[in-house]
């Protein structure tokens, strides 16, 4: 009935709102908004060089309607080429019907065209990237179409198009940031170093698993309820200074430069802890391209790096790579590890002239020339594990 197509039935539009959270409802949206424009609805996706991807359709549903679209004249050219390349977002390329002058000949172009010639159709593109581009198009039935205009269907099928574009361009944006986190969070699970990603809030996104350790020990951070809370007052006060500048990010530019010359986007901090070794805390602001334009959060990236252990692999290393013996191996290691000769000695219950002989066939073998030029090797060499 054509009288439903003068209302609008906010259930469509709000089904059509839940599809850029959910892709896969696109198809129970099409049929919703088919049943309340009282039409065939296609929603046509295509690539560059006009390639249809038949994402939201099948191809071979609607190749007779692309042929036809080639074959209708539009601005100097055929009607397909100026929707996909020309008319503005929304222009309302109307189809009259159009009936047969004669009887239809078996096998014609008539005829493969079936029904489409005879209908209604409004199309419209509601997407236009440099990657694609999107229309709507809605077919009226003969029996239907024969009393009915553009402006009968143009304000309701023009508000129904609007939502649709909403819902694709935020489902766009919600698949770059599922990908931005998952290419983040894939990055940050290889990472060796506790290191957390918390949003402007403080709750934490994603975190590594060395940040559990460190949570345990509970001198840095500690957590509430998904909140990760700095407990020393040069963290407190960098990650403040940090959150300014992400809110000034979300100001119009005016505003950002003024925020940009009171605050920084990265600190980088050193600790010193309570067993006088010194930790290394980097804190980077990650800003979304879309801040100043939609309001958009940005997030903080919080790593820590501890004085580094040695791996106790180097020790095998040594022996193949340079000839140390077993012994000499696990003193250059737990002299490294300890820093003192004497708590060396004592932990591997070895003289102090046994421990000279070895370290000096040590230097020999790895060519140092000090205890300290032997512990950066080592340092170095534990990179590799």
């Amino acid at each position: 009935m054509i009288g439903s197509i003068g209302q609008i039935d906010y259930r469509v539009i709000e089904k059509i709102h839940e599809c850029a959270g959910a892709p896969h409802e696109w198809p129970e949206a099409i049929a919703a908004l088919s049943v309340a424009l009282s039409c065939r609805i296609y929603v046509l996706e295509f690539e560059a060089g006009s390639h249809h991807t038949g994402r939201y359709c099948h191809p071979e549903d609607v190749t007779h309607i692309l042929e036809g679209l080639s074959q209708l004249d539009a601005e100097g050219g055929d009607a397909l080429q100026f929707l996909l390349e020309h008319a503005a977002l929304y222009y309302p390329y109307w189809k009259s019907p159009v009936e047969p002058s004669g009887p239809v000949v078996p096998g014609s172009a008539e005829e493969n065209q079936g029904d489409w010639v005879r209908m209604s159709a409004l199309i419209t593109p509601i997407v236009r990237t440099p990657e694609k581009v999107i229309l709507v198009a809605g077919f009226w039935e003969p029996d239907i179409a024969r009393d009915l205009g553009l402006d009968d269907v143009l304000p309701n099928f023009r508000r129904y198009v609007r939502a649709m574009n909403t819902a694709l361009s935020l489902g766009d944006r919600l698949t770059k940031v599922e990908s931005r986190f998952d290419s983040l969070q894939a990055m940050l699970k290889m990472q060796k170093h506790a290191a957390f990603l918390v949003d402007d809030q403080l709750s934490v996104l994603f975190c590594t698993p060395a940040t559990q350790s460190l949570l345990e020990q509970g001198t840095l951070f500690t957590l509430e309820d998904g909140q990760l809370i700095p407990l020393r007052p040069e963290l407190y006060h960098a990650i403040t200074s940090i959150k300014r500048f992400l809110a000034g990010a979300q100001k119009p530019l005016s505003r950002q430069l003024l925020m940009a010359a009171v605050t920084e986007p990265n600190k980088s901090i050193f600790l010193q802890e309570q067993n006088n070794s010194y930790c290394h805390i980097r804190l980077q602001s990650i800003v979304p391209e879309t801040a100043a334009s939609d309001g958009s959060a940005g997030s903080i990236l919080i790593e820590v790096r501890e004085s580094s252990a040695i791996a106790p692999q180097v020790r095998e290393f040594l022996q193949s790579k340079y000839g140390l013996s077993q012994s000499e191996a696990r003193l250059a290691h737990n002299l490294s590890v300890t820093g003192s000769l004497a708590t060396t000695l004592e932990g591997l219950d070895i003289t102090r002239n046994t421990a000279k002989t070895h370290l000096r066939r040590i230097y020999e073998k790895t060519e140092t020339q000090s205890q300290l030029e032997l512990a950066r090797l080592l340092h170095r060499l534990s990179g590799l594990f």
